[in-house]
């Protein structure tokens, strides 16, 4: 079995305990469980565009068997107009970023030219959905990984963050500890970083509570997400620490998960637990998705 289904996984139940609480201030709630309440009026296991982003990729990875940038945007066409790859037949909350980028698709633009590319087009849209790319078989993953961020979120700041991301991810199911894969992740050649911000990257885990912000900002969903897994030593410490820092609560809490899930696989004493999987909603389809894929996955 391959890493993919600890990483999915990880990251919709990472969104689904954070859908209650999004836009919540940080300290006006305590995460413990998923539950029904808050601004998100839903079903207990409900998950959000973050999921919805990676199921759609998913889907094209597994039948055509590669990266294939206009059937991803295709699919992602099938999620926001049809809603398809949804807990509950009906997309919501669609980032602009990526809205304006599917809705140049649909409009005839080439894919590789939809993504947004102004400065205030460095929402999170791209991160929480790139973790399937970073876990390819194929040697040229973080390229494919960059091409597929782009495709919605094109400027150097969300491609940057995308790419140090997927190096991470590609050397801890290597075997690097955490800590000591943020290094080799900035020096990728597809990260151009302006040095405040990598700074802000390579002093992360010394950074205190206070200092983390959790806003739907590429960067700072990054470092959110670094510094949860890096606080904690095992899954649910990683995801109820960064759900509860409040704000993008399903976002950061993905990314957490996404990256917590690979690092802790699926088991009962540090990983994801089968009581969260089973209350997500549509698991078995998830698990068919990650079966279906599994075959080009490390």
């Amino acid at each position: 079995m391959s890493h993919i289904f600890a990483g999915i996984f990880g990251a919709a139940v990472g969104d689904a305990l954070g859908v209650p609480y999004e836009r919540k201030k940080r300290d006006t709630f305590i995460a413990e469980d998923m539950i029904v309440q808050g601004g998100q009026p839903c079903p207990v296991g409900t998950w959000s565009d973050d999921t919805s982003t990676l199921l759609a990729e998913i889907e094209s990875l597994g039948r055509i068997g590669h990266f294939d940038d206009a059937d991803v945007m295709n699919n992602f066409c099938s999620w926001i107009y049809g809603g398809k790859f949804t807990p509950h037949q009906e997309a919501w909350g669609v980032g602009r970023t990526t809205a304006l980028a599917v809705q140049r698709f649909h409009d005839g633009t080439m894919p590789s030219e939809c993504g947004g590319k102004d400065l205030l087009d460095n929402g999170n849209g791209s991160l929480m959905r790139i973790l399937p790319f970073a876990l390819l078989k194929d040697e040229n993953r973080l390229a494919i990984a960059d091409q597929a961020g782009a495709l919605t979120h094109a400027h150097e700041i969300s491609r940057s963050c995308c790419a140090v991301f997927a190096s991470i991810i590609d050397q801890v199911v290597s075997g690097t500890p955490l800590r000591d894969a943020i290094e080799p992740a900035l020096q990728s050649p597809f990260v151009r970083l302006p040095d405040p911000i990598l700074a802000r990257i390579r002093t992360i885990e010394s950074a205190e509570r206070s200092e983390i912000k959790s806003t739907s900002y590429a960067v700072d969903t990054l470092t959110a997400a670094l510094w949860c897994c890096l606080k904690t030593d095992n899954y649910p410490d990683a995801v109820l620490l960064a759900v509860n820092l409040g704000d993008d609560t399903d976002t950061v809490g993905c990314v957490t998960g996404a990256l917590a899930g690979v690092m802790y696989g699926i088991n009962e004493e540090d990983g994801v637990c089968e009581a969260w999987i089973h209350a997500l909603c549509r698991s078995d389809w998830i698990q068919k998705l990650c079966e279906d894929v599994d075959y080009l996955m490390r």
